[in-house]
């Protein structure tokens, strides 16, 4: 395994890795072929189970990830450091195929969360500081703001007690505010200094 977050579901997780290398190339071979598993814990990982390759994309990385609430699994595609594909399979259907949220790579997307059908994700798109909107992943084209970009950048966004805690950088230092999930900003958090 190289390259891999692992994302929790039930009694098992998600995580990358590569086909396993020739004996004597282990640090000279190429990083192609990256495969998303899925491992059961008790079990072989000869046993692990595919869950996505890109055969014709050899040199894309993927990343997969799991709603808190494990109604969603992501699915993130990489061919560089910067800018990703993003795409999602909803685990209260039966059809495991995954459907475009994005197909490009020319910005970034990270899924903070769903709330309820809809997935809340950061994104550099047309705003370089980054925004956060929220979105029907089956309309990804209809999004809507939830906290727009700012002066400084959005770092991260985490959700917790249904509100929205968004870490910006600002001066070489952090601020914290707090959001309601609709956008609304309630107060920012006071940091003890530097």
């Amino acid at each position: 395994v190289k390259f891999s977050g692992i994302s929790w579901l039930e009694d098992g997780f998600y995580y990358s890795r590569f086909e396993e290398t020739k004996k004597g190339s282990e640090l000279s071979q190429a990083n192609e072929n990256h495969k998303v598993y899925f491992h059961k814990l008790g079990t072989k990982q000869e046993e692990d189970k595919l869950i996505y390759e890109d055969k014709e994309h050899p040199k894309r990385s993927f990343a997969m990830s799991v709603t808190e609430d494990e109604r969603f699994l992501l699915l993130y595609g990489y061919e560089s450091t910067s800018g990703n594909s993003l795409y999602f399979r909803d685990l209260k259907n039966k059809d495991i195929s995954f459907k475009p949220i994005v197909t490009g790579f020319e910005n970034n997307y990270v899924a903070i969360d769903n709330l309820g059908d809809n997935l809340l994700i950061q994104t550099d798109k047309d705003a370089p500081k980054y925004r956060v909107i929220l979105i029907d992943p089956n309309k990804p084209a209809e999004e809507k703001v939830i906290i727009p970009e700012k002066e400084d950048v959005l770092e991260s966004i985490s959700v917790a007690n249904e509100k929205l805690a968004a870490k910006y950088l600002k001066d070489v230092s952090n601020k914290i505010f707090i959001y309601s999930v609709s956008g609304e900003l309630i107060f920012e958090t006071e940091l003890p200094g530097l």
